[in-house]
């Protein structure tokens, strides 16, 4: 990865993302399993640390009860 010299005002433009952008970014680098469901039980979010412990990816473990 290139050096690359940005002042602290550069950088905090640089690094200006949208909440769901930071969101989604913490729930995929996340170590531990992390697991939402709706008011009818249905799994609407399953991130790789789920994978790990449960063993089931996201795409067999979403919609499921």
């Amino acid at each position: 990865m290139p050096d690359i010299d940005m002042s602290q005002r550069d950088l905090g433009k640089a690094t200006s993302f949208a909440p769901e952008d930071v969101a989604n970014c913490i729930l995929k680098s996340a170590a531990n399993a992390i697991v939402a469901s709706d008011r009818d039980g249905t799994i609407v979010l399953w991130n790789p640390g789920a994978e790990r412990v449960f063993g089931f990816t996201e795409q067999e473990a979403l919609g499921q009860s």
